[in-house]
């Protein structure tokens, strides 16, 4: 080989992509390391546990098995290994089984037992399970090393594994222990395996199939999308024509679409089976999800029946599957609990909001939280594969396409990105950009179609061309330099970069409870220079407390504030962007006439409370029952809500002082501002007279 090929195969072989897949694992590992868990890892992680730990499945069976049990395994299984190091480090403590929360399976303060209560290392814990999902994402990145190089040469590979690498998406998501992006890599892999058995039938297609399926099927309820996927495959494979191979023992080739029909059914009837028996396995071979001997329980946390009502002809098939014990019990329940709760949830999209969603939502996150360059560089891809005409195999080989052979070859890509947008476009789910996860995966193969730019006849613009597309690339890889570790924040320039985000996208778009490290370094910061009153309102399932944040609580979204109302003086006040874009406090919505003027009905009992609270405990106690009853906390929690919802309302029309991440927003507030924030009547008018 001489030493031009050796570099060339360096460079746009394997050797660079496993360096560069190694560093996509560091990057994404070492930026979750430094944040504290979010919202979902919670349930996730004591939910993967308990089915390792127990054989029991009714903690959070509607979010993914395979994911849950694959980030557990580390946190469960190293203390195994036959080392004192092991036993000490990674023996890690779960609540009894005789807890009141394990025996109700209620999983949320259950898992924030495991984590925060128990003498766990919770770092350690976060960071070997975080690690397992970076892993998964390798695969996926590799897979599409893999598949932009069969079809666009090693120039084409390269390109898309850098997209894949270096995109703040990928990096946000790929140590985080959810379901989101080991339910992309399978999207992927399962439509390249059901592509591949559509013209090669042989027990590495028909098996490994059914494995990748029925993994799929395990790691979130959207796989089933991946019957209607391959439907279309096989519309698209029979007008193609063309032999189909079998090879089982010996070789045959058949043709015509009839036989060629017949024998692909006899394949998916072997691959269903294999499907059902890798989900019955992921239970525990078993149909309840509780686990007799380790729970004296038989239900979920939620009544099945509960998940049905309204259902109508999906009730239906529900009550049969169940009847007939197609599926676990667990796997069944998880399904009906996602299917109802997708049908009306909170939303945020650029200043409005909505319970059952908005049909601009996900692409509106996708115009926003891709890179510039990349939506460049797709555009780029769409061109190449319109013009190319030799498509180089990772062999080496060159074979001549015509332009529908190029697109047949790619059709498995399309299919999956055009499929997936349908189902998101019609969702009433719209809390998170991480949803359209598995879309991307397919254009970072399409994209590495603009290497054709390389291999111009004219060498002058081939050479401009190729300036431009590696220029494209390098400014992909310094969106992503820059963000870090703040992946999750990441928005593009049109939306106004990062600073920006708080304004178009919340929740797990920006902020999952992810900075309180962040605020606890600012805080210790900030009061080394000058003692002042720290407020927050937080969104997350972690705990401030643990990470020694003390602060004055204002309404967040999972504690229930014992002493409502605090007295609001000036000092710092952080807030987490869904709290201040109040998505679930009080009805979501911006603050209106009708709550202006229900407001001041009740300010004066507002300024009562406030002047109980600076004097002793007891005589607050007397005088909050005298002024709003028995129920006064209660009662004292709506007025909080409805002051906190106007203060929000008035940092909204100011920028912000600093920031946590991008997703704690802090406001340094003195005694005017709060007066008029607070205290002062406002002149209100509807949002199409500009506000107030």
């Amino acid at each position: 080989m001489s030493r031009q090929r050796l570099i060339h195969h360096v460079l746009l072989g394997w050797p660079t992509a496993i360096v560069l897949l190694i560093i996509y694992v560091v990057m994404a590992a070492g930026a979750s390391h430094e944040k504290s868990n979010t919202f979902d890892e919670v349930v996730h992680l004591v939910a993967g546990y308990s089915y390792w730990s127990a054989n029991d499945y009714r903690l959070h069976p509607e979010n993914g098995n395979l994911p849950q049990r694959w980030a557990a395994l580390p946190v469960y299984g190293l203390k195994y290994l036959p080392s004192d190091w092991a036993k000490e480090h990674y023996d890690f403590k779960f609540p009894s089984r005789s807890d009141a929360y394990w025996l109700t399976g209620e999983k949320w303060p259950l898992g924030n037992k495991f984590l925060y209560e128990m003498g766990n290392d919770l770092p350690r814990m976060l960071l070997c399970a975080r690690t397992m999902i970076a892993l998964c994402g390798a695969v996926g990145g590799a897979l599409v090393f893999v598949w932009a190089r069969r079809l666009f040469g090693p120039a084409g590979g390269i390109i898309a594994l850098l997209l894949f690498v270096f995109s703040p998406t990928m990096l946000a998501h790929c140590a985080l222990v959810t379901s989101d992006m080991m339910t992309a890599v399978l999207f992927l892999a399962a439509v390249g395996v059901s592509w591949a058995m559509m013209h090669r039938i042989n027990p590495w297609t028909v098996i490994g199939g059914g494995v990748v399926v029925g993994g799929l099927l395990l790691s979130k309820v959207s796989g089933v999308f991946i019957v209607p996927m391959v439907l279309i495959m096989l519309i698209v494979r029979l007008i193609a024509g063309g032999p189909l191979e079998v090879t089982i023992g010996r070789r045959w080739i058949m043709t015509g679409w009839m036989r060629q029909l017949a024998v692909l059914a006899g394949a998916w009837l072997v691959q269903g089976v294999i499907v059902v028996v890798v989900i019955w396995a992921a239970f525990g071979l078993r149909f309840e999800g509780p686990n007799p001997s380790r729970a004296p329980v038989d239900h979920f946390a939620f009544d099945f029946e509960d998940q049905l009502i309204d259902g109508g002809f999906r009730s239906t098939v529900f009550r049969r599957l169940r009847a007939w014990r197609v599926l676990p019990d667990a796997y069944l329940y998880g399904a009906a609990y996602v299917a109802k709760h997708a049908e009306a949830r909170s939303a945020f999209l650029g200043g409005r909001y909505s319970v059952t969603g908005f049909r601009g939502f996900f692409p509106y996150a996708f115009a926003v939280k891709t890179t510039i360059p990349l939506l460049l560089l797709l555009i780029a891809g769409v061109i190449g594969a319109l013009m190319i005409r030799q498509v180089r195999v990772g062999s080496g080989e060159s074979r001549s396409h015509d332009e529908p052979g190029v697109f047949y070859r790619t059709t498995p890509l399309w299919v999956l990105f055009v499929v997936y947008w349908a189902v998101a476009l019609t969702s009433n789910l719209n809390i998170g950009h991480r949803h359209i996860l598995p879309t991307y995966l397919p254009l970072f193969v399409l994209a590495g179609a603009g290497s054709w730019f390389f291999r111009l006849p004219n060498r002058r613009a081939a050479g401009a061309w190729s300036a431009v597309i590696v220029a494209l690339v390098g400014w992909h890889v310094v969106e992503s330099w820059q963000i870090g570790p703040h992946y999750l924040a990441y928005f593009n320039q049109a939306a106004g970069g990062p600073r920006n985000g708080y304004h178009h996208l919340v929740d797990s778009s920006l902020d999952w409870g992810q900075d309180l490290p962040g605020l606890k370094s600012w805080m210790d910061e900030q009061r080394a220079r000058r003692a002042e009153p720290v407020y927050f309102a937080y969104f997350g399932s972690a705990q401030p407390g643990y990470y020694g944040i003390d602060a004055i609580a204002l309404p967040s979204y999972m504690s229930q504030l014992h002493t409502p109302l605090h007295p609001l003086v000036p000092g710092w006040y952080c807030i987490s962007a869904t709290q201040l874009q109040r998505v679930y406090v009080g009805n979501p919505g911006p603050w209106g006439v009708d709550e202006e003027q229900r407001y001041i009905q009740v300010l004066p009992v507002i300024r009562e409370i406030q002047r109980l609270q600076m004097g002793p405990t007891d005589v607050f106690v007397d005088g909050m029952t005298d002024l709003l009853g028995a129920e006064w906390q209660q009662r004292g929690r709506h007025l909080d809500i409805a002051r906190f919802r106007r203060l929000c309302e008035y940092l909204l029309k100011r920028e912000p002082d600093t920031h946590i991440g991008h997703s704690i927003l802090i406001y340094h507030l003195g005694e005017a501002e709060l007066r008029e924030a607070i205290w002062e009547p406002w002149i209100v008018r509807s949002p199409t007279e500009g506000g107030w």
